[in-house]
């Protein structure tokens, strides 16, 4: 009898220990039920009903789709746990939990468990939010590509614009050719077309349309800039789209500019230079 409430003893000890665990831990863990095309919530930790702004008790016997899960999230989850099921074995993914305001990157592992008394399948997931590593990652995907766009291009300055939210990395030497700080100028597209020559701005839409258009192979414009001292430089900008969404627009380029100020003068000087000529040989041949 003493050894047998040992042994109950330490297995009470034990389940109190992964109950511990299974509470206080940050990760998201449970065990959820499949339908055809929904997930039933049948026991979740704190850190889900964290990560879903609710209570453990809330949670229980809760589909996903009453929580406000996408269809489409739903669905990306079940093809895992089928997979899993049908392998017989855990199944590790990363998925972009997206609502209208955030994007929550996890990294999940699912595992088959047999039939639950409901006879639905049976699963456990564990999830770990992973999004300052993809950050991370895309932050240094993005600094490689400038680099690698400055090599293959050489300018003086690098700008990175992303489409969908206009916002506009612009290098230190970018800023600096138009005689600004670094902290002097934001990261919104503004802050190019606003110092665009209104005369060229037209222009400089009408040729970077039709490369986002998938018209030309490079985006490549001459144009005038201000700077702060409120004059204008020449500068050849220079780009390409190097991202597409999922349905194919345009997503991301990266470009630099050069200051070809000293080139344009040069130009200028020549052709006012050919018109003085053609016009004294105009005057002269009919004398």
């Amino acid at each position: 009898m003493t050894a047998q409430r040992q042994a109950q003893r330490a297995l009470q000890e034990q389940t109190a220990t992964l109950q511990s665990f299974y509470n206080s831990s940050p990760l998201m863990m449970g065990v959820v039920e499949l339908s055809d095309h929904d997930i039933l919530h049948v026991s979740d930790n704190q850190g889900t009903a964290t990560f879903f702004n609710t209570t453990v008790e809330a949670l229980e016997g809760r589909w996903a789709s009453e929580l406000g899960v996408a269809p489409d999230h739903i669905q990306a989850w079940v093809v895992h746990y089928r997979q899993s099921q049908t392998l017989g074995q855990p199944v590790q993914f990363d998925y972009a939990h997206t609502t209208d305001t955030t994007t929550t990157w996890l990294s999940v592992v699912v595992s088959y468990i047999g039939l639950g008394d409901s006879q639905r399948p049976r699963f456990s997931y564990v999830a770990a939010d992973i999004s300052d590593r993809k950050q991370a990652e895309a932050d240094l995907r993005a600094s490689e590509a400038r680099c690698q766009f400055a090599l293959e291009g050489p300018g003086d300055g690098v700008w990175d614009w992303n489409l969908q939210t206009n916002a506009l990395f612009l290098s230190r030497q970018w800023k600096a050719m138009l005689g600004y700080g670094e902290d002097e100028i934001g990261n919104s597209l503004d802050e190019w077309s606003s110092r665009v020559h209104p005369d060229d701005l037209e222009q400089c839409y009408a040729i970077l349309q039709r490369h986002l258009n998938g018209e030309t192979p490079i985006y490549r414009d001459e144009y005038r800039i201000c700077c702060k001292d409120g004059g204008y430089k020449w500068v050849l900008d220079r780009g390409k789209v190097v991202e597409w969404t999922e349905t194919g627009e345009p997503l991301r380029a990266i470009g630099t500019i050069s200051d070809i100020s000293d080139r344009k003068q040069m130009e200028l000087a020549l052709k006012a230079k050919n018109q003085e000529l053609d016009q004294f040989f105009s005057v002269n041949l009919f004398c």
